[in-house]
């Protein structure tokens, strides 16, 4: 068999094992999980199909709820589902923070950075990551409260981590800029 019907054989072959392997992984996942990955993918339309009928199925599940927010488009609605979700004690901690993050980056859009804030410091306080303390202490600079931000951003200069390290270290550059404390702020 020629060299070129081989590699066109094995590459419909790997097309179609591609194929059948997003139908069982379609059919082994929840709508909402399918749904999440192809949002994450940039496909809305795909996605939305998948969220509105888990959705449908079930619109208590929390999980249901935190997706079909995701897909909408007025950022009223989807707070007010967020807000639902948040103050839930049926959904997960790790949603319910999620939640929390999604309504302070609502208000911090919005200019308001003492409710950003305290949307923040809830998630924070449901589950204390990296990113939560980045975006607490993000809320924090911009209502003037340089001294929180300096005690949140500082640990994750040391965590390890190299995306929230550079990301601490422009922020508390922009802390100390603002103590007017240049030498430190430059040396960011």
């Amino acid at each position: 068999m020629p060299k070129v019907m081989r590699a066109s054989i094995s590459n419909r072959f790997c097309t179609l094992m591609l194929c059948i392997g997003g139908v069982l992984a379609a059919a082994f996942a929840g709508d909402v999980e399918v749904g999440r990955m192809l949002l994450e993918q940039g496909n809305a339309a795909e996605a939305r199909e998948y969220i509105e009928r888990a959705y449908a199925s079930d619109n208590s599940n929390a999980s249901h709820q935190f997706a079909h927010a995701l897909l909408m488009a007025h950022g009223h609605s989807a707070a007010r589902i967020f807000q639902s979700i948040a103050e839930s004690e049926h959904a997960e901690t790790e949603l319910r923070s999620q939640a929390y993050m999604r309504l302070g980056a609502l208000e911090y859009a919005k200019g308001d950075y003492e409710k950003s804030y305290m949307m923040y410091a809830r998630a924070w306080e449901l589950d204390p990551t990296y990113e939560c303390g980045n975006k607490l202490s993000r809320a924090a600079i911009n209502k003037g409260d340089w001294i929180v931000a300096e005690a949140l951003l500082t640990p994750a200069l040391a965590s390890g981590d190299q995306e929230s390290a550079k990301y601490s270290a422009y922020y508390l550059g922009n802390v100390f800029f603002f103590k007017e404390d240049y030498e430190q702020a430059f040396a960011r």
